[in-house]
C-alpha cells in the first residue's frame, strides 16, 4: 500500500500581509495531483492544520473543495484530522456524506474524554488488514488515555493520524517561528506513547523530521511560512507500506512557484545584476542591508528588482547599539507580572485569562517574600 503524508497545509496563511492562495494552490491542486499519480499513491493522510484559522475565509474554504474534488477525481481514498489552527467543528461538517466518496474527516472528541475512542477504518491489500486510526488536535493529557481506551491489535498494521507535539529523548526537535508551541513544554507527549502504531503520520511541526524512530514522522508545512524556515527542505512524504514491519519511507521535494530566502549585505551590493539573477527576484524576501551610512529609499529601491520583498531589516553598528538598549531599557522599566504575560503570548499565541493571571500573581508574591 502507498500512501501520501501530508500535514500543515494552512490554507489562507498570510506571511507579512501577503496572501499565499497561490502557491497553496499550486502545490495542493498541481504538484500534489502529479505525486499521486506518479507514484501509484493509494491512500492520503493529512495531519491537521488544514487552515491557518479556525474561521478560514471564503476563498480558502473554497480551495479546499478544490483539493478534495481533485482528490476525489482519482479514486484515492483520503483521511483527515484537524490540528490547532482549525475549528473541529466545522472541519467535520458533512463528514457523514463525504464517506460516500472516500474522504473521512475525524469528528470532535472534546465532550466524553473518559469514553472516548479514536476514529478507526479498515482497508486491505495483498498483505492483508491495514488499521487507519484518527486523532483529532487533542490536550497532551488526554491522548495516552484515548490510546488506552482503543482496542489496538499489535499484530496487525496499524497506522496513527494525529497533530501533536512529540518529543524523543535525545532528539531534539527542529522548530520554526510560525509555530505556536505551549511555555514549558506542558503540551509535550513522549514518542513511546505511540508504540502499538507501525506508523505515526504526525501534523504540528514545520520541518520535515522523524522523532525517535523513523516511523514516527511530522510530513512538516508544503510551503514555508516564516523566514525561520527558509533552510528546511520541504517535501512530500510517501510511505511504502508491505507486509507488518516492511515500511520504507521515501521524500519528493516540494517545488514552490516561488522560493522564501534571506538576502543581506550593502543596498549596492544587493541591487548588483550579478547578485540578484543568482536567483529568482519572485522570490519572497526578507532584505537586511549592512550599510554604514543611512540608505534613503531603501524599501522602494529594493522592490524595484525584488517585487516580493516582504521584510526589510538594517544591521550596523548603530542599529545593533540601539536594539541593546532598547531590550534593556525595556525590560528594566516592566514588572515580572508584565514580563511573563508577553512571554506566555509569544509562546502561545493565547493571552493569559484571569484565573492564570491570579495565579501567577501568587506565584511572583510568594518569590518575591523569600
Amino acid at each position: 500500500m502507498r500512501i501520501l503524508h501530508l500535514a500543515d497545509l494552512h490554507i489562507g496563511k498570510k506571511v507579512h500581509s501577503y496572501s499565499m492562495l497561490e502557491e497553496q494552490r499550486h502545490i495542493l491542486c498541481e504538484e500534489t495531483m502529479d505525486v499521486i499519480r506518479d507514484n501509484n499513491i493509494e491512500v492520503v493522510l493529512i495531519a491537521g492544520d488544514i487552515y491557518d484559522t479556525p474561521m478560514p475565509s471564503g476563498q480558502s474554504v473554497e480551495l479546499f473543495d478544490e483539493f478534495l474534488t481533485l482528490l476525489n477525481g482519482l479514486n484515492i481514498k483520503v483521511y483527515i484530522i484537524p490540528g490547532n489552527h482549525d475549528s473541529a467543528e466545522r472541519m467535520s461538517f458533512a463528514s457523514d456524506i463525504l464517506k460516500n466518496n472516500s474522504i473521512y474527516i475525524s469528528k470532535p472528541l472534546n465532550y466524553d474524554i473518559d469514553n472516548a475512542r479514536l476514529e478507526s477504518y479498515e482497508l486491505c491489500d495483498e498483505y492483508g488488514k491495514v488499521n487507519i486510526y484518527l486523532m483529532p488536535y487533542l490536550r497532551s493529557g488526554n491522548v495516552k488515555e484515548i490510546i488506552d481506551n482503543t482496542d489496538i491489535d499489535k499484530n496487525e498494521r496499524n497506522i496513527l493520524v494525529a497533530h501533536q507535539f512529540v518529543s524523543c529523548i535525545g532528539y531534539e526537535n527542529e522548530l520554526s517561528d510560525s509555530e505556536v508551541i505551549s511555555v514549558g513544554g506542558v503540551d509535550n507527549i513522549d514518542v513511546g506513547i505511540f508504540d502499538e502504531f507501525d506508523y505515526v503520520a504526525l501534523g504540528h511541526l514545520h520541518a520535515p523530521q522523524h522523532i525517535g524512530r523513523e516511523t514516527v514522522r511530522y510530513a512538516g508545512s508544503i510551503l514555508k511560512y516564516s523566514f525561520s524556515e527558509t533552510d528546511q527542505k520541504k517535501s512530500f512524504t510517501i510511505i511504502d507500506f508491505k507486509e507488518k514491519g516492511n515500511i520504507s519511507i521515501e521524500k519528493i521535494p516540494v517545488v514552490p512557484i516561488n522560493d522564501m530566502r534571506k538576502i543581506k549585505g550593502p543596498i549596492d551590493k544587493l541591487l548588483s545584476e550579478d547578485i540578484y539573477k543568482e536567483g529568482n527576484v519572485n522570490d519572497y524576501i526578507q532584505a537586511t542591508i549592512t550599510d554604514e551610512d543611512e540608505v534613503f529609499d531603501a524599501m522602494r529601491r529594493l522592490k524595484e528588482v525584488y517585487v516580493n520583498l516582504l521584510k526589510l531589516d538594517f544591521d550596523n553598528s548603530r542599529t545593533r547599539a540601539h536594539n541593546e538598549v532598547e531590550n534593556i531599557d525595556n525590560i528594566e522599566k516592566k514588572d515580572e507580572l508584565t514580563l511573563f504575560k508577553e512571554f506566555y503570548k509569544n509562546r502561545t499565541d493565547i493571552e493569559l485569562t484571569e484565573d492564570e493571571e491570579k495565579v501567577m500573581i501568587d506565584i511572583i508574591n510568594g518569590v518575591n517574600k523569600v
